[in-house]
């Protein structure tokens, strides 16, 4: 089953931690609800550096998750898996 994932970059003062930590549960339930999952790294070695990645079975249903989301917009571009023989 090939998946499709976006992926959004973002570093942040430690006076925003709290905030982000509070939209990415929020995300995290919104896009669990919509049939996705989503992540949330931290860079070891740069504290308030994050990368988030939101995946689907197919395009369409991330497509229709990124396009219903409210707020604080994650909408990077969309990558499909690909089979590496």
């Amino acid at each position: 089953m090939k998946r499709v994932l976006t992926m959004m970059q973002r570093t942040l003062a430690a006076d925003e931690l709290s905030d982000f930590y509070d939209t990415a549960r929020h995300r995290r339930a919104y896009f669990e609800a919509a049939g996705c999952r989503y992540w949330v790294f931290e860079q070891s070695a740069t504290p308030g550096a994050f990368i988030e990645f939101a995946e689907a079975p197919d395009a369409d249903t991330l497509a229709a998750a990124l396009r219903a989301q409210a707020g604080d917009p994650f909408d990077g571009p969309i990558y499909s898996e690909v089979e590496t023989h």
